[in-house]
């Protein structure tokens, strides 16, 4: 559900911290294209070792979905009853509920 990053087009994510050990802090800064609904996330994975903090970077690209485009293609693949969960949430995400047939 990218409904309002594509809005809003934040440049960072909330910084999570794990208390470990070792110690860590995760740092998502995210670039987003001009023009289409992609963007580059780089990862910064600091991480603290005795009196010093050490730098990892990862990089990946997304394609950021919108609800819209998320059913739709739920329906295409024969999915009828679909519908956001906002119980279900899956890191800090909600969730897509869809069905087919009689499965429940």
């Amino acid at each position: 559900d990218f409904d309002d990053a594509l809005i809003e087009k934040p440049p960072i994510a909330p910084p999570i911290v794990v208390e470990g050990p070792p110690r860590q802090v995760l740092v998502r800064l995210h670039d987003w294209d001009a023009r289409e609904p992609q963007y580059t996330v780089r990862y910064l994975v600091l991480t603290e070792n005795d009196d010093r903090w050490t730098v990892a970077q990862h990089t990946t690209r997304y394609r950021a979905i919108t609800r819209e485009e998320l059913v739709r293609s739920a329906e295409v693949a024969g999915f009828t009853r679909t519908s956001w969960s906002n119980e279900q949430i899956v890191g800090g995400q909600q969730v897509l509920v869809a069905r087919n047939g009689d499965w429940v």
